[in-house]
Parts: structure tokens; C-alpha cells; sequence
């Protein structure tokens, strides 16, 4: 399968989606991890087959493209593609320890934010193999950012900016504001990280 940057609004969900996704925790993953995953897309009509939740999270955020593979099915096909890939996330089992021992050790390090797992969930399932563990609770949690960019990266990174990749950054900002209920301030840190991702600069 080919990879292929699309446009957002080029795309559409697929009608009566059986599941309910969490779209801010995927949200937060898309801020933290980016898009690790590409959607799946049916050629003929642009629906959207697996990933509409995230394709949700994406118009949240401001995102305008993203990455997909297309296949070319019939209206059985996508519905089957659709409810197994529900399924087989349903179907799928964790090896406890292995789980925790790699949630310790980003709890360790102050950086599990974006893993779709809460403080509380957190400390909850590690308590039952440490009782005198505890979890910081992370400020993203909180609804608010905190990272530390001094200002000089904000204006190298104007510097790499054409007219309409700055209109994206500007919306990218107010998007970012809107989704975490931040202030303008936090945003614009949020989306000078994401450029810089973006830029390959980090």
C-alpha cells in the first residue's frame, strides 16, 4: 500500500459509525505522537473506512492534511472493513506486566501524556503492583500546556513559512485554543512544536 497526503476536507466519515471514539484523548496523542497511522479510505467516495475519529481530532486541531491508504471497495466490503476493525481492537488482550512495566517507566520520566492513559487510570493499575506508587498528575491534564520555547524559536520558525503554510500556523493556533480550552500563549507553544516536527527541525 502507497501512503498519500490528502486534504481533510477532501475527505468524509462513514455514515452511521457503530463506534464512539475518544476524540480528545486521540487528540492529545496526535499533539504528543503525530499521525503514526495512516486513515484508511474507500477511492470511489473519499469516505473514510478506519481513522474517523482521528480524522475528528485532526479538524479539532486545525490539521488541514493528513496521510491515508486507499483501497477500492464495494458498500459491502467497506462495512465489513469498518466493523472488523472495531472488533479486532476489541478482541485484543494486554500482558499486564509487560503494560505496566512500560507505564512505570514513562511515569518515571514525567512523559506519559499522549499514551491515552490518565494519571488516575495510571496509579490505579500500578498500585496493584506497588502500593507507595504514585502518579504525578500532568498539566496537559489540566487543560494546560507547558512547554518551555524560548522566543528565539519563534522567530526561526517564521523564517520557514511561506504565505500559506502562515495562515495554517495562525489557524493551527486558534484550533489548538479552542480544543484544550488554553490560552493563545500555550497555542501558539503547541503549534510551534508541531512546526517544528512538521520542519524536521526536532
Amino acid at each position: 500500500m502507497e501512503l498519500e497526503t490528502v486534504k481533510l476536507s477532501e475527505l468524509k466519515e462513514f455514515p452511521d459509525n457503530p463506534r464512539v471514539g475518544d476524540v480528545r484523548r486521540i487528540g492529545d496523542s496526535l499533539m504528543k505522537n503525530g499521525q503514526y497511522r495512516p486513515l484508511t479510505v474507500n477511492r470511489k467516495d473519499n469516505v473514510i473506512l478506519t481513522g474517523n475519529h482521528t480524522y475528528r481530532a485532526m479538524l479539532k486541531l486545525g490539521w488541514e492534511e493528513c496521510l491515508v491508504t486507499y483501497v477500492d471497495v464495494d458498500e459491502d466490503k467497506a462495512k465489513k472493513i469498518v466493523l472488523v476493525d472495531n472488533r479486532l481492537n476489541d478482541l485484543a488482550e494486554y500482558d499486564q506486566e509487560l503494560l505496566n512495566k512500560m507505564l512505570k517507566e514513562l511515569v518515571e520520566e514525567n512523559d506519559f501524556f499522549g499514551t491515552g492513559y490518565d494519571s488516575n487510570e495510571v496509579e490505579d493499575m500500578l498500585k496493584t503492583v506497588d502500593m507507595d506508587f504514585s502518579v504525578p498528575v500532568l498539566e496537559e491534564e489540566n487543560e494546560t500546556v507547558s512547554l518551555s520555547k524560548p522566543t528565539e524559536m519563534v522567530k526561526e520558525i517564521l523564517l520557514y513559512f511561506n504565505d500559506s503554510e502562515f495562515e495554517e500556523y495562525k489557524n493551527n493556533i486558534m484550533a489548538i485554543a479552542d480544543f484544550y480550552k488554553c490560552n493563545l500563549q500555550e497555542a501558539t507553544l503547541w503549534a510551534i512544536d508541531n512546526a517544528y516536527k512538521k520542519l524536521g527541525l526536532k
